[in-house]
């Protein structure tokens, strides 16, 4: 149990950081609740990579000290520096008692379907805790993992916050992954109540969250140690960041939004592909909106992160010949790949693995109609159509057995846009506008 200690610290560090994008801008809501953890995990993760990398190996003692001094300095300069800041979470106790009961069901659920796995699904132990156990035993031969074809694939969020609760477990805990999965599961279904609570009522914000947690897929997939989970997670966040961006333009808003979407491409190669979607339709809007003083500090949040990613993705190059995944243009005129794609789409996207939520979508899409271009949530719906589009593609360009492919990959791509799915669907339906 030593190991959650390692949360508490990041947490701590979330909270600290955020207040420090708040300042007087604004009182702490409910998102934020769910934001912390997310915001703090990442922030670990970004200090364990560059201990790696600079220092040559992973070093525990290191890490600790490391952490606990920006905690000391984050703390010293919010209670120093920073006016004590008030809640506006506007909520009743009963609604506070029926957000707890949905958090609770979420965290059983959740926490039984990871220990009937308690090693994860393929993915879990093959590549993502693969990784994490190599970076812990390899010493300074930490970068050999990346010589060996599949391994060198993805950015590293999700090995490194499982290192640094084992940092201070000091073993291979095997509690820590699966503690990572319940939590980002948790948080999702958290941060899209209070993400929805910002723009609706409690009651839609909390059948949103229901309805999320009710999908088959949703649940064990999140509790599956891959690294889906929280990629999801920061695409909902990064999303909803977007939309109060574009609501309320600030210098604070924009850094913090760039930070998160900096994280987001920390997590998955696909995350990456939905931050240049977000951020490309972002400086947009930005710019269109006559808000184009905040495009900087947006670029420069994102940025601050992203060099990270860079890095990160640099150590591809140790096994560039032996790369896998091919790709080859003619494929995208092979109208058999689409007949096969659109056959495969419309089993998938209409199977009780997905609890109805494509249909739903589909639905509420076409009511709304020309609505949503003319507000913020117009970017959401963008976002997720050139997302869809752009990976159909990418399946059709793929080398790779089309139909293998579509079976391991097509849902858990979209996987990854559920909570922003239902996220805008649930702000159609409960929005007084």
């Amino acid at each position: 149990m030593i190991g959650f200690i390692a949360f508490l610290i990041s947490w701590l560090m979330g909270y600290y950081v955020l207040r420090c994008f708040k300042k007087r801008d604004a009182s702490f809501e409910l998102m934020d609740i769910f934001l912390i953890p997310g915001l703090g995990l990442g922030i670990s993760a970004q200090i364990i990579f560059y201990v790696l990398l600079f220092w040559g190996s992973l070093a525990p003692v290191l890490i600790i000290q490391i952490h606990l001094l920006i905690l000391c300095l984050l703390f010293l300069y919010n209670h120093r520096y920073l006016p004590k800041q008030s809640s506006s979470f506007s909520l009743s106790s009963r609604s506070i008692g029926v957000l707890i009961a949905i958090l609770a069901v979420v965290a059983l659920m959740a926490t039984m379907l990871a220990l009937l796995r308690p090693w994860g699904d393929w993915d879990g132990w093959s590549f993502w805790n693969y990784r994490a156990h190599f970076l812990f035993r390899a010493g300074h031969q930490w970068p050999r993992l990346f010589e060996f074809n599949m391994q060198q694939q993805h950015p590293w969020m999700l090995p490194l916050i499982i290192l640094w609760g084992w940092c201070i477990c000091g073993s291979e805990e095997r509690i820590i992954p699966v503690a990572i999965g319940i939590i980002f599961t948790v948080a999702s279904v958290g941060l899209l109540i209070g993400a929805l609570k910002k723009y609706v009522s409690f009651f839609w914000a909390a059948i949103g969250g229901i309805f999320l947690a009710s999908i088959p897929l949703f649940m064990f997939q999140g509790t599956s140690q891959y690294a889906d989970i929280v990629a999801a997670y920061f695409i909902l966040l990064s999303s909803v960041l977007v939309v109060d961006l574009l609501r309320s333009p600030s210098f604070n808003n924009a850094a913090l939004t760039g930070l998160c979407l900096g994280l987001t491409a920390s997590v998955k190669d696909n995350s990456i592909v939905a931050v240049c979607i977000l951020l490309a339709l972002s400086i947009l809007r930005l710019y269109r909106s006559k808000a184009s003083m905040f495009i900087k500090p947006l670029i420069l949040g994102c940025v601050t992160i992203g060099v990270s990613v860079v890095l990160m993705k640099s150590f591809e190059t140790l096994n560039v010949l032996n790369d896998p995944y091919g790709v080859s243009l003619t494929g995208i005129g092979d109208w058999h790949k689409w007949l096969l794609m659109g056959r495969f789409s419309l089993t998938s996207l209409t199977s009780f693995s997905w609890g109805g939520l494509w249909p739903l979508a589909l639905a509420v899409l076409i009511v709304q109609r020309t609505r949503w271009i003319r507000e913020e949530m117009g970017v959401l719906v963008q976002f997720l159509i050139f997302y869809i589009i752009l990976y159909f593609f990418i399946f059709a360009a793929s080398t790779l057995g089309l139909e293998w492919l579509l079976k391991v990959s097509f849902d858990r791509s979209l996987f990854l846009l559920a909570p922003v799915v239902i996220f805008t669907m649930f702000y159609s339906v409960g929005s007084k506008e």
